[in-house]
This record gives structure tokens, sequence and C-alpha cells, in this order.
């Protein structure tokens, strides 16, 4: 499963194209559910072409419809699966995301896709960098609540073992210059050109300068892939290590708190473990900062619950934080000639859910959402939604 981002979102929510088909299902990782699974996404299609029936020649519909049959069959696809499962796909395109949670069954069918299934797992607001670095390795991870994934560090030695081999090599030739040098001066005594590595003759303080030389390089790398990101970046590597890398680091956002262990004696999975719980505190806080907003503006305009001004002001470039309940559908339609909000009852091919719709664009506009169950919202409304101006 691949990091999903706002970019992503992005996508999906330019696409206005009837009809665009947006199908959710909970699926399993163990081999015993693939049947189950298989059977509720025939059933979401076989809806899907029944409703579509109506609207569409049954030469067009097949041919709508292929891409969509076609993945039935794929056997490698359903045989690894996370725990959910979304499909996107209009006549234009046709895209599966694999989700690290279950998600409620559904389907919708409209002009536009239906992304707030989808929006707790984005990486964006809480996205973070790790950087893992021993004797013989470096390794960069971006990282979210559900996922990490390595990067490849442009122009980077892999650890402090074949930094100390290109040392040895430069100093081994720079022993045999010396000795040439002696030899054509008549003096056969090498010992002035003998060169120390890291065993035995290495002294602390040109250990240290190689230590910092090492980090410098990994910092170089590092800046080229992070150059336009914001996100926090750990440090993980054994202690003294550590104020090394940071007096060589120029990456803006590097976090206070690091994990000062060895990385190569812990799995992928433990060393994201222990990384989320050091930065956890200072996304919480994020969201208490956030909400607090909420609180102060709620009684002067800049702050409102009310779903018709979050949506007009959605539209305006209006929203810097919006929370949205993911368990409730507020269906309506917008009309901007007007600059009016109808509120329906039940969905329709014409109407939109209006909170997802709401979320779609904040993310277009940069604003920060908090997709969220019903027992996790602050307040116990729909929507929240604080103003930029």
């Amino acid at each position: 499963m691949d990091i999903l981002r706002k970019d992503d979102v992005r996508k999906l929510s330019e696409n206005n194209n009837y009809p665009s088909v947006s199908i959710f299902i909970p699926t399993h990782k163990e081999w015993n559910g693939l049947s189950q699974d298989i059977t509720r996404y025939k059933n979401l299609l076989n809806k899907t072409e029944k409703e579509l029936s109506e609207l569409m020649r049954d030469k067009e519909l097949n041919t709508f419809l292929k891409p969509a049959r076609e993945l039935l069959t794929d056997t490698q696809f359903w045989n690894y699966q996370e725990n959910g499962l979304a499909v996107y796909f209009n006549k234009n395109e046709f895209l599966t995301f694999k989700l690290p949670e279950p998600v409620d069954e559904f389907l919708f069918i409209n002009s536009i896709y239906y992304i707030k299934p989808i929006l707790p797992f984005i990486a964006g607001d809480e996205k973070f960098f790790l950087l893992t670095f021993d004797q013989k390795e470096t390794k960069l991870f971006e990282c979210t609540k559900y996922k990490i994934k390595q990067l490849r560090i442009p122009d980077t030695m892999l650890g402090m073992d074949e930094m100390l081999e290109y040392y040895e090599m430069e100093r081994s030739l720079q022993f045999r210059s010396g000795v040439r040098e002696s030899v054509k001066k008549g003096r056969r005594n090498t010992q002035g050109a003998v060169f120390h590595g890291q065993g035995a003759g290495t002294d602390e303080t040109e250990y240290k300068k190689l230590l910092l030389d090492f980090a410098h390089i990994i910092d170089k790398g590092v800046m080229k892939l992070l150059k336009d990101e914001t996100a926090p970046l750990i440090i993980s590597a054994v202690e003294y290590l550590i104020p090394i890398y940071k007096k060589a680091n120029s990456y803006p956002y590097i976090y206070d708190k690091h994990l000062p262990l060895n990385p190569e004696q812990f799995p992928l999975n433990e060393l994201h473990k222990k990384a989320l719980e050091i930065i956890n505190p200072l996304f919480e806080e994020e969201k208490k900062k956030a909400f607090s907003k909420y609180e102060q503006f709620s009684g002067n305009g800049k702050a409102t619950s009310n779903i018709e001004e979050i949506v007009q002001a959605s539209l305006t470039n209006r929203i810097e934080y919006l929370w949205v309940n993911i368990d409730e559908r507020q269906w309506g339609s917008f009309n901007e000639a007007e600059q009016r909000i109808n509120l329906d009852e039940q969905s329709t091919h014409e109407n939109k859910d209006l909170l997802d719709f709401a979320a779609a664009q904040t993310i277009m506009n940069n604003g920060t959402v908090y997709a969220l169950r019903r027992n996790e919202m602050p307040v116990k409304k729909s929507a929240l939604a604080v103003f930029r101006y």
C-alpha cells in the first residue's frame, strides 16, 4: 500500500465527469477473507450496472465497466489486500487505493468522486520523516500514522564503514605517494607516511571530524530530497551520533526529540511505533490549537458549524480548518449563480454529500481537514470550520 497524499485527493476532486463511480468495501489481509471481499465488490459492481443500465446502452455500458470487471479475476490483486479498499472509475480512468483500516461498504455514482472515507488516511498534516543511520547503513523514511516508506537519499554514502573505506583508500594513495617521494630523495624510512584508520590508531579528534564529514554528506542528500517539505524530521541513531548530525543539519524542521538507539537492532515496524510515540504529542497539540481557534472565533463570525456557511466558504478559499463527521452525510446541492444551498434528505445522481464536497474544496485550497468518526468529533456536529478571514 502506497502512502495516500493530498495530491491524490486533489486529483480525485478535480474530476467532473458523469458517470463517475466510487466504491468502498472493507477487506481482509488474511487469505480466508478473499472470497468475501470479491463478493462484496461484485455486488456493488452489479448494483452499478443496474443503475447505469437506465442511462447507457449495452455496448457503452460494457465498455465503461470493463476495467472494473477485470479486477474481479485479478487474483494477485485480491491476495494482497489491506483492511479497506476504495475504487474510483469513469470512462477515462480506473483507480484503486488499498486502505489501512476498514471502511463502510458504500456505492456513489455522480459526476464527482466521493472522497470522505479516504480522508483519515491522507498523508499531509500528520506526516513526518525518520532518518536512521549507523556504521553500516543510512535510511530515510516517509511516515504517517499508518505507513512507513523508505525513500532513496541521493548522492549519499550508505554508512560510516563505506566512508572510512573511502578515507583509507585516499590515505593509502597518500602513503604510496609519500614512499615514492622518500625513495626519490634517497630515504627508505616510510614511518612518516603511515596513517591509521578507525582501528587502533585513530585519535578521537580525527574520528569526530570524520563523523561530522559523514553527517554533512547525509544532510546534503536529505536536503535535496526534502527541500520543499515542512514535515518534522526525527533522527534515530546511537546517542553520541545525534548531536553530531544536528550540528551538520540544515533541514529547518528537525524535531527536538529523537530516538537514541541503534536502528539496525530493531525491526522496521518497531522503529515506526517508537517514532509515532514521540511525534504524536506534537500532532495532538496542533489539533488542540486548531480547535481553540474554533472556540475563540465561533461567536464572531470567523468560525461556524452551519453547513451552508461552510460550503460557501469552502468555495471561496476561506476555510483554514475543517472538521467533518465521516459517519454522517448531508445531501444537497449548491446553486452558484444564486449562492444558495438546497438541502435534501436522500442521495440522487444530481446532488452531493455537502460534507464531502466541502472537505474536497478545502483540501484543494490548501486548508486542513480533520475527518473523524462521530465519537471523535470535538463537538456533536456534522461539521465545524474556522475561517481564514
